[in-house]
This record gives structure tokens, C-alpha cells and sequence, in this order.
């Protein structure tokens, strides 16, 4: 199943929702900075895409996808495969 949960200011909104069937397992995040917390809300896609590759090789296994949506859409996907013995 997917479920879905809305935060403001890293308090839930609501109670975790259960939606449709999902043959996927995994968590996606949407980060949206809030001007009130944030001084800036405008980060650099180049930095965020060196450190999720910096914690996808430093974790087995693990995949971060990195989405840009400010004009032109970009995507970016670092991995580490997972060991095989």
C-alpha cells in the first residue's frame, strides 16, 4: 500500500493516509523550504546532488533521486548496488 503524510513546520498536519495499491517499496520525500524557517529558499541543485551521492556510496543498497522542479526539470539518481556474496 502507499500512504502519504503532510508535515507543516515538521509537525503532521494529519495522521498518515492509506492510498492505492503499490507494486514499489520505498519513502519519498517533498521538501518545500519554508521562507519563514529558511534565510534563503534557493538551493544550489549541484551541491544537493554531491551530497546525496556522498550518502548513497558511504550506504549499500540505498538509491536517492534528486529532483529539480524550479524551471527546466532535472534528475539526478545516485546508488551503491548492494553486495553480493
Amino acid at each position: 500500500m502507499r500512504w502519504t503524510q503532510e508535515y507543516g513546520r515538521g509537525v503532521p498536519v494529519a495522521p498518515p493516509a492509506r492510498r492505492e495499491e503499490a507494486a514499489e517499496t520505498g519513502t519519498v520525500i517533498t521538501f518545500w523550504p519554508d521562507a519563514g524557517i529558511f534565510e534563503t529558499t534557493d538551493f544550489s541543485f549541484a551541491t544537493l546532488s554531491y551530497r546525496f551521492r556522498e550518502w548513497a556510496s558511504l550506504n549499500r543498497g540505498l538509491a536517492l533521486s534528486l529532483t529539480d522542479e524550479r524551471s527546466t526539470t532535472r534528475t539526478v539518481r545516485h546508488s551503491c548496488a548492494p553486495r553480493t556474496s
